[in-house]
């Protein structure tokens, strides 16, 4: 159904979307998601006419090294509340369902459990 294969992080030259706030402003990556073809590292600030940019994963590796260590399965996302917090992996969810809950304030939602400390991964 899912195809999930293994979990692993981008590859130093794998090219990974992001926006300007990560890049520009400096804000935390605190939303990964691994989609059934690409990566997207986001943060908890994006506003809505925030511009995507696509980046090689070295150059947000550069910028919080602890992405690094996060590893996802495709079609699993994960979030934090700050850097240097753990990582909440949650899916598998199909990319349609991953854009509906991002839509719907779910993913906000599941951030504002974690940060009151009962967010559960799935």
């Amino acid at each position: 159904m899912f195809g999930i294969g293994s979990a692993r992080t981008p590859r130093s030259k794998e090219v990974v979307t992001t926006s300007a706030e990560v890049l520009e402003a400096g804000c935390t990556v605190t939303f990964v998601a691994r989609r059934s073809g690409s990566w997207v590292y986001l943060a908890g600030h994006e506003t809505d006419d925030s511009e995507p940019l696509a980046v090689h994963f070295s150059h947000l590796a550069g910028v919080d090294p602890g992405l690094v260590t996060l590893r996802l399965r495709r079609c699993h996302y994960a979030l934090r509340y700050d850097a240097g917090a753990p990582w909440h992996v949650f899916g598998p969810v199909e990319d349609d369902e991953m854009d509906r809950l991002l839509e719907t304030g779910v993913v906000d939602a599941q951030r504002a459990d974690i940060v009151a400390g009962s967010g559960d991964d799935v």
